[in-house]
């Protein structure tokens, strides 16, 4: 369940940012929810051993600089994390073909939602016509 958060910092993965997170104290701790967008090419076995070396609680993971194509390696990760620590942050390109396979691994998600800046791509009320639509077949929430 998610306990009431107060920050969220957006995290690239790297050094200092590992560190940072492993000295806050338990009160810091309980009070941030991190979005880490991996980067670097780091194995799913090893950057979940980084991750409870360092903070053992929820974080939304945005793998979509590495995961480039088939985004495997968000689907490798999720199936790596027993201890469902893990939030996959989706994007509206992901549905429904990559978000199908990742309900199914996954009992939560957010969803990154672009700005639409596109004069022929899909307006506001369409993006969100369609993840209602989406989540209303999967009868679950967004």
């Amino acid at each position: 369940m998610l306990r009431k958060k107060i920050y969220t910092p957006i995290l690239k993965w790297k050094k200092g940012e590992k560190n940072a997170l492993k000295f806050l104290t338990a009160i810091q701790k309980r009070k941030i929810l991190p979005f880490i967008e991996i980067v670097d090419e780091i194995s799913p076995s090893e950057f979940l051993e980084d991750l409870m070396d360092c903070y053992n609680d929820l974080v939304y993971i945005d793998t979509s600089y590495v995961d480039e194509g088939e985004r495997g390696y968000i689907k490798n990760l999720l199936k790596k994390d027993k201890g469902n620590f893990l939030i996959p942050v989706l994007y509206y390109s992901d549905f429904p073909d990559l978000a199908d396979e990742i309900i199914n691994i996954s009992n939560k998600i957010i969803i990154r939602i672009p700005v639409p800046e596109d004069i022929e791509g899909d307006d506001y009320p369409t993006i969100f016509g369609e993840l209602n639509k989406w989540c209303t077949d999967k009868d679950t929430k967004i």
